[in-house]
């Protein structure tokens, strides 16, 4: 069965968004996600002479589920003004929007809540990540001395490349070089690049992963293959085992 170029775009455009009323509201779910893999919604409400524009306050629910919340909040204000919305405590609105102005202030709300999200999502994740950092040199400080841990230890690979580890301990048998694994997949799959590049070295030191999160960690048994692991709850005489 045939159909033209312009119904399949037809087709196609109906299929991108969808609108529902609930109370008196018209929700419009767009194509755009939120990080957690959620759609991003707009409500609109019927005003004097106008219409009113929000994301209702899901930016700030997506953010608060993974615990970014309070960066959500100080960000908002910033990606507001990039927008062209406004932010008010903790919802993203467009006022007195004229019916001929809806899809822009549907597509300017959006925007700005996965923005905003996203942000709060990638700094909750780097001070997570730089928290299990510190947490990690202090316990090889307890465990090994301080004089024998270095931060942030760098050393090329077979490839010839420079990669930087979180932390290094020099020992009676050696060299242990560890990187925080964080749940993130860029996290995963640098540490996995460092472990693979510096295991082809003639002279290899020993290299362990620490797991901040073992459950959540995607492709965890690449990081596996490719270093010994170690959780970074684990206790003190598994620490000195992983550098043995």
């Amino acid at each position: 069965m045939s159909i033209s170029l312009a119904d399949l775009a037809a087709e196609v455009a109906r299929n991108l968004a969808s609108a529902e009323i609930i109370g008196g509201s018209a929700f419009i779910s767009t194509p755009l996600l939120y990080p957690g893999g959620a759609p991003v919604v707009v409500r609109i409400d019927a005003a004097a002479n106008a219409f009113f524009a929000s994301d209702a306050g899901i930016g700030q629910r997506e953010a608060t589920i993974i615990g970014a919340d309070r960066i959500f909040l100080g960000v908002g204000g910033d990606i507001a003004k990039r927008f062209g919305v406004e932010f008010d405590q903790s919802v993203f609105i467009c006022r007195n929007v004229r019916r001929d102005e809806l899809a822009p202030a549907v597509v300017a709300i959006a925007n700005a809540s996965r923005s905003a999200v996203e942000l709060s999502a990638y700094r909750h994740a780097e001070k997570s990540a730089a928290d299990a950092r510190d947490l990690m040199r202090e316990k090889l400080a307890t465990v090994f001395g301080k004089s024998a841990v270095t931060s942030a230890y760098a050393m090329r690979g077979a490839s010839n490349d420079e990669w930087k580890f979180d932390a290094a301990v020099t020992g009676d048998k050696g060299l242990s070089l560890f990187q925080v694994v964080t749940p993130a997949a860029q996290s995963v799959y640098g540490a996995v690049a460092r472990f693979v590049d510096v295991s082809d070295l003639a002279e290899r030191p020993r290299l362990v992963a620490v797991i901040q999160d073992r459950l959540k960690t995607p492709r965890l048994r690449l990081v596996e293959r490719s270093a010994l692991t170690i959780d970074l709850s684990a206790a003190p005489d598994r620490w000195r085992r992983a550098a043995a």
